[in-house]
Protein backbone atom coordinates (compact mmCIF):
# COMPACT_ATOMS: atom_id res chain seq x y z
CA UNK A 1 0.00 0.00 0.00
CA UNK A 2 1.68 3.37 -0.97
CA UNK A 3 2.08 6.22 1.54
CA UNK A 4 -0.97 8.02 0.06
CA UNK A 5 -3.70 5.32 0.38
CA UNK A 6 -2.51 4.59 3.85
CA UNK A 7 -2.76 8.07 4.64
CA UNK A 8 -6.28 8.17 3.52
CA UNK A 9 -7.04 4.79 5.31
CA UNK A 10 -5.79 6.24 8.69
CA UNK A 11 -8.32 9.11 7.65
CA UNK A 12 -11.24 7.22 7.03
CA UNK A 13 -10.56 5.14 10.46
CA UNK A 14 -10.56 8.66 12.34
CA UNK A 15 -13.70 9.65 10.87
CA UNK A 16 -15.12 6.29 11.86
CA UNK A 17 -14.08 6.44 15.50
CA UNK A 18 -15.77 10.06 15.83
CA UNK A 19 -18.55 9.01 13.72
CA UNK A 20 -18.29 11.71 11.23
CA UNK A 21 -19.80 10.91 8.21
CA UNK A 22 -18.62 12.64 4.40
CA UNK A 23 -21.56 14.51 4.91
CA UNK A 24 -21.05 15.80 8.62
CA UNK A 25 -16.76 16.28 7.02
CA UNK A 26 -17.90 18.04 3.66
CA UNK A 27 -20.24 20.46 5.84
CA UNK A 28 -17.05 21.38 8.06
CA UNK A 29 -15.07 21.65 5.23
CA UNK A 30 -17.51 24.06 3.23
CA UNK A 31 -17.08 21.83 0.28
CA UNK A 32 -19.70 19.61 -1.49
CA UNK A 33 -19.63 15.86 -0.45
CA UNK A 34 -19.56 14.34 -3.67
CA UNK A 35 -16.17 16.54 -4.07
CA UNK A 36 -14.85 15.53 -1.09
CA UNK A 37 -16.17 11.52 -1.77
CA UNK A 38 -13.93 12.00 -5.11
CA UNK A 39 -10.88 12.56 -3.31
CA UNK A 40 -11.12 9.61 -1.61
CA UNK A 41 -12.06 7.37 -4.31
CA UNK A 42 -9.16 9.17 -6.02
CA UNK A 43 -6.51 9.60 -3.15
CA UNK A 44 -6.14 13.51 -3.94
CA UNK A 45 -5.42 15.13 -1.15
CA UNK A 46 -3.28 18.59 -0.42
CA UNK A 47 -1.27 18.88 2.45
CA UNK A 48 -3.50 22.10 3.34
CA UNK A 49 -6.76 19.78 3.17
CA UNK A 50 -5.17 16.96 4.93
CA UNK A 51 -4.73 19.83 7.93
CA UNK A 52 -7.96 20.64 7.94
CA UNK A 53 -9.39 17.60 8.23
CA UNK A 54 -7.44 17.23 10.70
CA UNK A 55 -8.22 19.75 12.37
CA UNK A 56 -11.72 19.08 11.91
CA UNK A 57 -10.74 16.01 13.74
CA UNK A 58 -9.12 17.26 16.75
CA UNK A 59 -5.88 15.92 15.87
CA UNK A 60 -2.47 16.53 14.58
CA UNK A 61 -1.06 15.52 11.52
CA UNK A 62 1.87 13.59 13.59
CA UNK A 63 -1.16 11.65 15.26
CA UNK A 64 -2.72 10.71 12.28
CA UNK A 65 0.47 9.12 11.19
CA UNK A 66 1.23 7.20 14.06
CA UNK A 67 0.33 3.17 14.01
CA UNK A 68 -3.35 2.99 14.62
CA UNK A 69 -5.10 1.57 17.23
CA UNK A 70 -7.79 -0.07 14.95
CA UNK A 71 -6.27 -3.26 14.49
CA UNK A 72 -7.85 -4.28 11.18
CA UNK A 73 -5.23 -7.06 10.82
CA UNK A 74 -6.54 -10.27 12.97
CA UNK A 75 -8.55 -12.01 10.47
CA UNK A 76 -9.57 -14.95 12.58
CA UNK A 77 -10.32 -15.34 16.47
CA UNK A 78 -7.75 -17.27 18.70
CA UNK A 79 -9.33 -20.29 20.43
CA UNK A 80 -9.06 -18.42 23.50
CA UNK A 81 -11.33 -15.67 22.06
CA UNK A 82 -14.05 -17.64 20.57
CA UNK A 83 -13.84 -19.93 24.11
CA UNK A 84 -14.79 -16.81 25.39
CA UNK A 85 -17.44 -15.62 23.37
CA UNK A 86 -18.87 -18.84 23.10
CA UNK A 87 -19.54 -19.07 27.06
CA UNK A 88 -20.65 -15.12 27.58
CA UNK A 89 -23.52 -14.71 25.24
CA UNK A 90 -24.37 -10.98 25.85
CA UNK A 91 -20.31 -10.21 25.41
CA UNK A 92 -20.48 -12.39 21.77
CA UNK A 93 -23.85 -9.90 20.88
CA UNK A 94 -21.83 -6.99 21.99
CA UNK A 95 -18.57 -8.38 20.05
CA UNK A 96 -20.80 -8.79 17.09
CA UNK A 97 -22.01 -5.23 17.01
CA UNK A 98 -18.94 -3.54 17.65
CA UNK A 99 -17.28 -5.87 14.74
CA UNK A 100 -20.20 -4.52 12.71
CA UNK A 101 -20.01 -0.87 12.88
CA UNK A 102 -21.60 -0.14 16.01
CA UNK A 103 -20.87 2.44 18.16
CA UNK A 104 -21.41 2.11 22.36
CA UNK A 105 -24.27 4.80 22.22
CA UNK A 106 -25.92 3.33 18.99
CA UNK A 107 -25.60 -0.11 20.87
CA UNK A 108 -27.63 1.80 24.34
CA UNK A 109 -29.50 2.99 22.12
CA UNK A 110 -31.07 0.11 19.78
CA UNK A 111 -30.18 -3.00 22.25
CA UNK A 112 -31.26 -3.90 25.63
CA UNK A 113 -27.96 -3.30 27.30
CA UNK A 114 -27.79 -0.62 30.28
CA UNK A 115 -24.58 1.60 30.43
CA UNK A 116 -23.05 0.41 33.57
CA UNK A 117 -23.54 -3.47 32.34
CA UNK A 118 -21.98 -2.62 28.31
CA UNK A 119 -19.20 -0.98 29.71
CA UNK A 120 -18.39 -4.05 32.05
CA UNK A 121 -18.80 -6.05 29.23
CA UNK A 122 -16.21 -3.48 27.06
CA UNK A 123 -13.02 -4.23 29.57
CA UNK A 124 -13.98 -7.49 28.95
CA UNK A 125 -13.51 -7.52 25.15
CA UNK A 126 -10.55 -4.86 25.41
CA UNK A 127 -8.67 -7.49 28.30
CA UNK A 128 -9.17 -10.52 25.62
CA UNK A 129 -7.94 -7.99 22.99
CA UNK A 130 -11.28 -8.14 20.69
CA UNK A 131 -11.47 -4.30 21.17
CA UNK A 132 -9.33 -1.09 21.72
CA UNK A 133 -11.18 0.77 24.34
CA UNK A 134 -10.59 4.31 23.78
CA UNK A 135 -11.29 7.04 26.06
CA UNK A 136 -15.10 8.43 26.14
CA UNK A 137 -16.13 4.66 25.53
CA UNK A 138 -14.98 4.78 22.20
CA UNK A 139 -14.30 1.35 20.60
CA UNK A 140 -12.36 -0.16 17.80
CA UNK A 141 -12.58 -3.35 16.75
CA UNK A 142 -8.90 -5.94 16.76
CA UNK A 143 -10.30 -7.61 14.14
CA UNK A 144 -11.64 -7.20 10.15
CA UNK A 145 -15.21 -6.54 9.56
CA UNK A 146 -16.49 -9.63 8.52
CA UNK A 147 -14.21 -11.91 10.53
CA UNK A 148 -14.34 -15.93 10.20
CA UNK A 149 -15.04 -18.32 12.51
CA UNK A 150 -12.82 -21.47 12.18
CA UNK A 151 -15.30 -24.16 10.85
CA UNK A 152 -14.07 -26.10 13.40
CA UNK A 153 -14.03 -23.93 16.40
CA UNK A 154 -16.43 -22.67 19.36
CA UNK A 155 -18.47 -20.13 18.23
CA UNK A 156 -19.32 -22.75 15.08
CA UNK A 157 -19.96 -25.70 17.14
CA UNK A 158 -22.68 -23.70 19.11
CA UNK A 159 -24.14 -21.20 16.91
CA UNK A 160 -23.26 -23.01 13.31
CA UNK A 161 -26.47 -24.83 13.22
CA UNK A 162 -28.47 -22.36 14.77
CA UNK A 163 -27.51 -19.85 12.05
CA UNK A 164 -27.29 -22.31 8.96
CA UNK A 165 -31.19 -23.18 9.97
CA UNK A 166 -32.62 -19.58 10.54
CA UNK A 167 -30.41 -18.00 7.52
CA UNK A 168 -32.53 -20.62 4.95
CA UNK A 169 -35.52 -19.84 6.08
CA UNK A 170 -35.87 -17.25 3.90
CA UNK A 171 -37.28 -17.38 0.59
CA UNK A 172 -34.61 -14.81 0.16
CA UNK A 173 -36.73 -12.48 -2.42
CA UNK A 174 -36.62 -9.84 -0.14
CA UNK A 175 -35.18 -6.36 -0.20
CA UNK A 176 -31.27 -6.93 -0.65
CA UNK A 177 -31.70 -10.61 -0.60
CA UNK A 178 -30.45 -13.49 -3.66
CA UNK A 179 -29.67 -16.74 -3.47
CA UNK A 180 -28.41 -19.26 -6.47
CA UNK A 181 -28.68 -23.07 -6.45
CA UNK A 182 -27.05 -24.84 -9.15
CA UNK A 183 -25.23 -28.03 -9.97
CA UNK A 184 -23.61 -29.82 -12.90
CA UNK A 185 -20.52 -32.13 -13.35
CA UNK A 186 -17.50 -30.72 -13.12
CA UNK A 187 -13.38 -31.78 -14.02
CA UNK A 188 -10.99 -31.54 -10.85
CA UNK A 189 -9.68 -28.74 -12.84
CA UNK A 190 -12.92 -26.55 -12.95
CA UNK A 191 -13.47 -27.30 -9.60
CA UNK A 192 -9.78 -25.78 -8.76
CA UNK A 193 -11.15 -22.52 -11.31
CA UNK A 194 -14.78 -22.01 -9.55
CA UNK A 195 -12.64 -22.11 -6.11
CA UNK A 196 -10.86 -19.02 -7.23
CA UNK A 197 -13.33 -17.21 -8.17
CA UNK A 198 -15.30 -18.24 -5.36
CA UNK A 199 -11.85 -16.60 -3.03
CA UNK A 200 -12.23 -13.79 -5.38
CA UNK A 201 -15.97 -12.88 -4.49
CA UNK A 202 -15.41 -13.28 -0.65
CA UNK A 203 -12.78 -10.77 -1.62
CA UNK A 204 -14.62 -8.82 -2.84
CA UNK A 205 -17.14 -8.40 -0.01
CA UNK A 206 -14.56 -7.66 2.51
CA UNK A 207 -13.45 -4.87 0.61
CA UNK A 208 -16.77 -3.55 0.34
CA UNK A 209 -17.32 -3.87 3.90
CA UNK A 210 -14.40 -1.88 4.65
CA UNK A 211 -15.05 0.72 1.96
CA UNK A 212 -18.28 0.83 3.72
CA UNK A 213 -17.03 1.45 7.22
CA UNK A 214 -17.25 5.08 8.02
CA UNK A 215 -20.93 4.65 7.35
CA UNK A 216 -23.07 5.20 9.83
CA UNK A 217 -25.03 1.95 11.19
CA UNK A 218 -28.59 3.48 10.46
CA UNK A 219 -27.44 3.77 6.38
CA UNK A 220 -26.21 0.32 6.66
CA UNK A 221 -27.88 -2.88 6.54
CA UNK A 222 -26.20 -6.52 8.26
CA UNK A 223 -25.81 -8.56 5.30
CA UNK A 224 -24.65 -12.18 5.58
CA UNK A 225 -23.52 -13.57 2.57
CA UNK A 226 -22.40 -17.73 2.27
CA UNK A 227 -20.64 -19.12 -0.44
CA UNK A 228 -20.29 -23.17 -0.15
CA UNK A 229 -18.73 -25.84 -2.47
CA UNK A 230 -18.73 -29.27 -2.38
CA UNK A 231 -19.44 -33.03 -4.23
CA UNK A 232 -23.04 -33.47 -3.24
CA UNK A 233 -26.15 -35.23 -4.43
CA UNK A 234 -29.87 -34.82 -3.60
CA UNK A 235 -30.72 -37.05 -0.53
CA UNK A 236 -33.42 -38.76 -2.67
CA UNK A 237 -31.11 -38.86 -5.81
CA UNK A 238 -28.50 -40.58 -3.13
CA UNK A 239 -30.82 -43.50 -1.78
CA UNK A 240 -31.15 -44.54 -5.64
CA UNK A 241 -27.24 -44.84 -5.96
CA UNK A 242 -25.66 -48.61 -6.05
CA UNK A 243 -23.89 -49.19 -2.94
CA UNK A 244 -20.25 -48.91 -4.64
CA UNK A 245 -21.09 -45.41 -5.27
CA UNK A 246 -22.62 -44.21 -2.35
CA UNK A 247 -19.47 -43.09 -0.55
CA UNK A 248 -18.52 -40.70 -3.30
CA UNK A 249 -21.23 -38.07 -2.74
Amino acid sequence: MGVANELVGKIKRAMKERDFTYKDMAKQLRISEASLKRSFSKTLFTIERIDQICSVLNMTLEQLGKPDLSGFEVEFLSEEQEEFLAIEEKSFVVFYLIASGFSFESIGKHFDFEKPELEKILLRLDKLNLIKLLPENRVVPCVKQGVWWKLDGPLSKKYGEIIRSDFFKSRFDGPCEHAWLTAGNLSPESVSTLRKKQDQIMSTFQELVELDAHLPVRRKVNVTFISGLRPWTLPPVRRYLRKGNRGKN
